[in-house]
């Protein structure tokens, strides 16, 4: 959602995804980078550990997404977020990656959406898949809570969490800048 201000952008960027990650792990979401335009992408992420466990499991939650603050063309001069990329990472009981969803298009060659799995979390034996970049669709946090509820049996918190996620999901369909 647009903002008058780039902090404000950036606070109707994060109220969301905030609620969100609420329903399935006490890890506090910050800015690391801040609230302000920059030729540096910014990351809103977990501040006080790298990963957040997930409620009802041993399974932990890595989440990281890149941003960048524009300012909207015409007169209006509102501000609107950009998601410049992101990593949602689920870890085993012991730390170990099973599956990462990974958009990095300013990093390397694999430009587009895909996910990887690594043998120790998530038991596959053929290196091919170990190596593999998957494609897939872009994807929002919301659409990885669902994934894990649903896939993982994480609990999410709270009798309407579900309502909230989905609320949620419908805002950043809104507002995404793709299709």
């Amino acid at each position: 959602m647009p903002g008058r201000t780039p902090r404000e952008a950036v606070e109707n960027y994060a109220r969301p995804i905030r609620e969100t990650l609420a329903c399935v792990t006490d890890a506090i979401v910050g800015y690391n980078g801040g609230v302000y335009p920059s030729d540096s992408k910014h990351t809103l992420c977990f501040v006080n550990s790298p990963v957040g466990r997930l409620f009802g499991t041993e399974l932990s939650l890595f989440f990281s997404q890149n941003y960048s603050l524009q300012q909207a063309s015409g007169g209006d001069q509102e501000w609107k977020v950009r998601t410049e990329g992101y990593i949602y990472r689920l870890d085993d009981e012991n730390g170990s990656e099973i599956i990462s969803f990974h958009w990095h298009p300013y990093r390397d060659l694999v430009k587009y959406p895909h996910l990887h799995l690594k043998r120790k979390g998530s038991g596959i034996t053929r290196s091919e898949l170990e190596q593999a970049h998957i494609p897939t669709g872009r994807l929002s946090i919301e659409a990885i809570v669902l994934f894990l509820e649903r896939e993982f049996s994480v609990k999410p918190r709270g009798a309407d969490w579900r309502e909230r996620v989905e609320q949620n999901l419908e805002i950043f369909e809104r507002n995404r800048s793709w299709a």
